[in-house]
């Protein structure tokens, strides 16, 4: 058991050593296929485990492998159950086999050897069932096998593939061609959003490109060995202009449509129109996305009295809404509007510490997109015809940056987007780099000014 056990020692500025422990458990070669990695890696603290702690993690990601090989295709099934055992239901599936047979007894050998046995039996059919294997249920087996997938990132692939479901009345896997895939893309094209445009060429490539995934999925599961009749229509996708509006032609908000917009949003009656235009004033202020603000937590927002500034701490990617490794960053806050927001919050949070836990999760577990069902119309009605959208305000804290001659790598940073020099440049050198950080921002601050809503 100690072998699973593996530790992590790091060193801070200060020359302290701290040992991290984590439980590391290697994934048969057989089942690699279905679990998706060579291991699978939970961290346990900073205080060795005992004995029974160690066993506890080590026994849930093994039945996290018997979970995704019982969701496989049949080989990876049988080799997950020949490595680990059968999985609980699968014991009790057994179990009544045998109880129907006169047997009221079942150890776990008999148990195995049934479990194997109706799996060779099911295997030997493989062939005729995949002639019959749904979208739907693809998409099933593709979720339960998605381990290390992003949630957010598994909910778009869930509603882009569920949408050519819907459309395609749930045909079999094997019917899907390429002439079915192209007139699903002109179906695309000829959709209206809510805001009676059409939907962007990028939003239809990625719609595609999610039902591509699946299909590039079951191939290395050896599900569906059939050509993927999507990649061709990816590939060959004729670069095309949306009637309405690009990403390249909106623009940075102006001082008095900023205002606008924040009044706006606090005169809905809304129960989330308080968050909405918290959360705005923030990106203005700051440029942080609005997911990153969303999930802020009282214990990452720290208090320099003596510079009159906040320090907001931001994640990366797969640590609780960031979006890349980029965006791990400290982000300094000099506008006292900002700070009065952020003062107020933590002193509003509940027991997990979240600044708008008034706001309810949705199925990928972010906060802002149930904010932004209510402050995107809101834009449209107060500001007509204009090419904004609520990231505008991080547009408009981008070209302050601009204005304010910050260095590109600063800058870069600040926005949370990828530098590689911005490590030796800024964050690396320790007071310094936050004074820099620091001076930076109040110039920023002082090309944008306080919205005063």
């Amino acid at each position: 058991m100690a072998t699973y056990l593996k530790e992590r020692r790091h060193t801070d500025r200060r020359g302290n050593v701290r040992v991290y422990y984590y439980a590391q458990v290697p994934v048969p070669k057989k089942t690699r296929t279905a679990v998706g990695r060579r291991c699978l890696v939970e961290y346990i603290g900073r205080q060795r485990p005992s004995s029974s702690e160690l066993r506890e993690v080590v026994s849930r990601l093994e039945g996290r492998i018997r979970a995704a090989a019982a969701a496989a295709p049949i080989d990876e099934n049988i080799a997950g159950v020949e490595a680990f055992g059968p999985t609980p239901e699968q014991v009790a599936e057994a179990r009544e086999v045998l109880k129907a047979a006169g047997l009221d007894v079942v150890d776990a050998n008999m148990a195995e050897r049934v479990t194997l046995t109706r799996l060779r039996r099911e295997r030997d059919a493989v062939a005729v069932d995949a002639q019959a294997l749904r979208v739907s249920r693809a998409l099933e087996r593709w979720r339960a096998a998605a381990d290390g997938v992003r949630a957010g990132t598994m909910y778009q692939y869930d509603r882009d593939v569920t949408a050519f479901v819907e459309w395609s009345k749930d045909t079999a896997v094997s019917s899907v061609d390429e002439d079915l895939a192209a007139r699903f893309w002109s179906h695309l094209k000829a959709t209206p959003t809510r805001n009676k445009t059409t939907i962007a060429p990028a939003t239809i490539k990625r719609k595609v490109g999610s039902l591509s995934r699946l299909w590039t999925w079951m191939a290395a599961r050896k599900v569906h060995q059939g050509p993927n009749p999507w990649a061709a229509l990816l590939r060959d996708a004729p670069g095309e202009a949306k009637g309405g509006r690009t990403v390249k032609g909106l623009r940075a908000f102006k001082s008095d449509e900023i205002k606008k917009y924040v009044r706006a949003i606090g005169d809905t009656t809304s129960k989330y129109a308080r968050a909405g235009a918290d959360i705005v004033t923030l990106m203005w202020h700051t440029g942080v996305r609005p997911g990153d603000l969303s999930e802020l937590t009282a214990d990452r927002v720290m208090w320099d009295e003596e510079e009159r500034v906040v320090w907001l701490t931001l994640l990366g990617d797969g640590e609780d809404g960031g979006k890349t490794a980029a965006n791990a960053r400290v982000l300094p806050v000099v506008s006292p509007e900002a700070m009065a927001i952020l003062s107020r919050r933590v002193d509003g949070a509940g027991a997990d510490g979240k600044l708008f836990g008034e706001v309810p999760l949705v199925k990928n577990d972010y906060r802002y997109f149930r904010v932004q069902k209510v402050i995107n119309p809101v834009l449209h009605d107060a500001l007509p015809g204009e090419p904004l959208d609520t990231y505008s305000a991080r547009r408009s804290f981008s070209a302050a940056c601009e204005d304010a001659g910050l260095d590109p790598v600063q800058w870069s940073r600040m926005m949370g987007h990828t530098a590689p020099t911005l490590a030796a440049a800024v964050y690396n050198r320790g007071h310094r780099g936050r004074r820099l950080l620091l001076e930076g921002m109040r110039r920023v601050h002082a090309e944008l000014g306080e919205i005063g809503a």
